[in-house]
């Protein structure tokens, strides 16, 4: 006590005596003043980072991975260039060098050329390291360079995320193109069946139209042979009947000559006038008999050439709607041109998407077999860990077995340490029981998952998956089989298609020539007619005249036979007289 009084007066002595004060005052102040500034140069030195000056030299040359080129050096950069962290310089190497020798920048960081190429190997059996080149510059600041070392080491982490998520990110397209594959292939496999439907509907169409066009082709011809009969029968009549004309103008020419023989007998003969007029009359109803006969065979003439030309008019009709079957014949045609086309594109992009295909239906059968191992695996530690939880339940009787000899043995000590003993003897048994229960459970359930209901159906359902993707494998062997047969049947059916186009075109050619012959047929038919009538028309009116003027020479003659025999009287008489 005396000691701590003597203190508190010393220590009032020095605060009563200034000239102890301060130099003890100024004494104190130099550790002070040392601490502090200690203290604030270590002071939270991250604060100010944004305005440490760190030079970053990219050498990266990029390179290839799964088809497409990347850039991770050019993607660090990038997200440097969106980092506070430090006061980022890109810079070329010879100025980054400059810049530490003339203590400009604090650090570099060099991103080295293979640093995208190394990333490449991540998935492969050697990966090499993405190291990225620190060169701190120490003689500026010791601080700083530790920092800076903590900084890259943050910078690395970075990278190896942005890495891990890539390749994370590959791996899912990865999925999504197989799974793409197979939709692309289930689009195909409907637009497929899209064009095949409209190949049916389109070939369909063609049937239908080739029928109607066989139909009315044979309809038509039909009914052109018919006119063609009828003509030919008109033609037949009409030749039969002109082969008469001569026989009918033979028999007016004899007749006229047998006239012209009367007459001559008239001038010569007057007393054989009655018979030279009755051989007239004959030969006139010969001639009349014959212009009869060659006016009833013109009516039978009319009625083929009216037949003919009916016959023809028909043709001309159903050559018209010949041509258009052929022409509705041409538009089926193109229109399954059109669907041929659609369908054999379909088949090709199908055709493309195949290795799609098959790349997938290959990773689905390799994980589903790694799938299977690893259930395997997964079996035989359940069972392990069944025989395991089997023994601890053995253990857990054996304990209880013990225990319960202890219980027996703690009734025979004294009262008060058997009432202290035995709630804890009955906890640990309690304890035990239900360790023993537990440990039965856990068997129980190692056992149900490692039996048949449990992995034995992940087992088989591993199996099955394994075996769908085999026969997945299989099936699209006869898919690519198939899609050949389907595309060279597809080509065999195009140039089939465009030899019927051709064939179309050629039958409206010769339907159109047809057409015109026709009409050239109707019109020679029509003049032959008209002309046929006419002369026919002339010719009866012409025996008319004839029948007339001899009709005239018959009632007229009884008078020239009666003057003939006045002459003859007047010239007996004259001759008596004389």
């Amino acid at each position: 006590m005396r000691g701590f009084t003597l203190l508190g007066k010393e220590f009032t002595e020095i605060i009563k005596s200034k000239k102890i004060l301060i130099p003890i005052i100024a004494v104190l102040f130099v550790p002070l003043l040392y601490a502090g500034m200690f203290l604030w140069a270590f002071w939270d030195p991250y604060e100010q980072l944004d305005d440490l000056p760190v030079a970053v030299v990219n050498l990266d040359k990029g390179a290839v991975f799964d088809g497409k080129p990347i850039e991770v050096g050019k993607g660090l950069v990038d997200e440097l260039k969106d980092n506070k962290s430090f006061k980022w310089e890109f810079v070329s190497e010879k100025t980054a060098k400059e810049g530490m020798e003339n203590r400009k920048y604090y650090m570099l960081v060099r991103i080295p050329e293979n640093f995208s190429d190394n990333a490449t190997t991540l998935l492969k059996e050697n990966p090499r390291p993405l190291n990225l080149e620190y060169i701190p510059n120490e003689s500026l600041n010791f601080l700083s360079s530790q920092i800076g070392g903590t900084a890259i080491e943050k910078i690395k982490g970075e990278v190896s995320n942005t890495l891990t998520k890539t390749y994370a990110e590959k791996m899912f397209d990865s999925i999504k193109d197989v799974s793409q594959g197979f939709a692309d292939a289930k689009d195909g496999a409907n637009k497929l069946h899209d064009g095949a439907g409209e190949l049916q509907d389109g070939s369909s169409k063609v049937t239908d139209g080739i029928n109607q066009l066989s139909e009315k082709a044979n309809s038509g011809f039909n009914r052109l042979a018919s006119g063609s009969r009828e003509l030919t029968d008109g033609l037949g009549k009409l030749n039969s009947e002109v082969s008469r004309m001569p026989g009918g103008v033979n028999q007016l020419l004899a007749g006229s000559s047998k006239i012209t023989d009367g007459l001559g007998k008239l001038n010569s003969e007057v007393s054989g006038m009655p018979s030279g007029v009755n051989q007239l009359l004959a030969g006139s109803q010969q001639i009349t008999k014959g212009l009869n006969q060659f006016t009833d065979s013109q009516g039978d003439f009319q009625v083929g050439l009216k037949q003919s030309a009916k016959g023809s008019e028909q043709l001309h009709e159903k050559l018209k709607e010949l041509s258009v079957g052929t022409e509705k014949t041409q538009k089926g045609i193109s229109t399954l041109g059109e669907g041929l086309n659609q369908s054999l594109a379909s088949i090709i992009n199908m055709e493309d998407k195949l290795p799609e295909l098959t790349k997938g239906t290959k990773d689905l059968s390799v994980k589903s077999s790694q799938f299977s191992q690893g259930v395997s695996e997964w079996k035989k530690q359940a069972d392990t860990l069944s025989s395991v939880a089997n023994e601890t339940a053995g253990g857990a009787q054996q304990v209880s077995n013990g225990l319960g000899e202890l219980n027996k043995k703690i009734e025979d000590l004294p009262e008060e340490y058997r009432k202290q003993l035995q709630p804890v003897i009955q906890g640990i048994i309690e304890g035990n029981q239900k360790v023993s229960k537990g440990t039965v459970g856990v068997a129980q359930g190692v056992q149900k998952l490692a039996g048949e209901a449990g992995a034995g159906k992940i087992e088989a359902g591993a199996t099955e998956i394994s075996d769908g993707a085999n026969k997945i494998s299989k099936e699209q062997l006869s898919l690519e089989t198939g899609i050949s047969s389907l595309k060279e049947g597809q080509q065999m059916f195009v140039n089939g298609a465009d030899e019927l186009a051709k064939g179309s075109l050629q039958l409206v050619e010769g339907t159109k020539q047809l057409t015109v012959r026709a009409d050239q047929l109707n019109t020679g038919l029509g003049q032959i007619l008209e002309k046929s009538t006419a002369g026919l028309n002339k010719l009866a009116n012409g025996s008319n005249e004839v029948t007339g003027g001899l009709n005239t020479l018959a009632s007229k003659s009884g008078q020239l036979t009666s003057g003939v025999s006045a002459l003859l009287d007047g010239s007996g008489q004259v001759t008596g007289g004389l």
